[in-house]
């Protein structure tokens, strides 16, 4: 049984593990300041903690074979090497510029993490290394990561859910676009989304051609 303590250091990541789930084999938590109050995670195994401190006695605790986190920082790295846990790095569909910021000290920021959760594409730009098989990077492993390169599992099943729930249950394509739709992320590639709305207008143009069924679901839960 592999157990997973994954950390939220801030409310905007928390759509980085929005889309994680109770799985079988797997005991899965989240640790997060006390201040985070966010809750709508499908993961119900929460700790919560008001100084940094704090998180040495939940990991006793807890018991995690490998701890993960969104954030480039290494504040945990010493609680967490020193029991002998693995200590892993999720990023989500665009890289945070702290990780950017890291790109020019890449082995210096390899040496951190144990492994990573990521996109191959994605770390190969960022990076210059390629994700192959024997790398330390584990490749699509985020609901909306699996979207993208076409691997969810029970794909089809949100396809049929998702078409059948549209104004075009007998459209010809399904076309699932998802985007920031928030002005203040810290993720943002183009000042105010521009490059997220401008994709949703083009995407409409194409459709009034063509008989397709759009999709738009931003990350964020509330849409500007």
């Amino acid at each position: 049984m592999v157990r997973i303590l994954y950390h939220l250091g801030a409310e905007q990541h928390a759509r980085v593990y929005k889309s994680l789930c109770e799985r079988k084999g797997v005991v899965q938590a989240l640790v997060m300041p006390s201040s985070i109050k966010y809750n709508e995670f499908k993961i119900k195994n929460i700790y919560r903690y008001n100084k940094t401190k704090e998180v040495d006695s939940i990991l006793d605790k807890f018991k995690p074979d490998a701890f993960l986190q969104c954030a480039a920082h290494r504040d945990f790295e010493p609680m967490v090497k020193k029991r002998g846990i693995k200590f892993g790095l999720v990023t989500h569909g665009v890289l945070p510029k702290s990780v950017n910021n890291c790109a020019a000290a890449a082995s210096e920021f390899f040496r951190k993490f144990d492994f990573f959760c990521s996109a191959t594409r994605m770390f190969k730009e960022t990076f210059g290394v390629e994700a192959k098989n024997d790398a330390k990077i584990y490749t699509n492993v985020l609901t909306q990561s699996d979207i993208l390169y076409n691997r969810m599992q029970n794909r089809e099943k949100i396809r049929k859910n998702l078409i059948r729930k549209s104004k075009n249950p007998k459209a010809d394509k399904l076309i699932v676009l998802f985007g920031h739709g928030c002005t203040e992320k810290h993720d943002n590639l183009l000042p105010y989304d521009y490059g997220y709305y401008k994709a949703i207008v083009e995407l409409n143009k194409m459709n009034q051609n063509n008989n397709y069924a759009i999709y738009i679901k931003p990350k964020s839960d509330q849409d500007t």
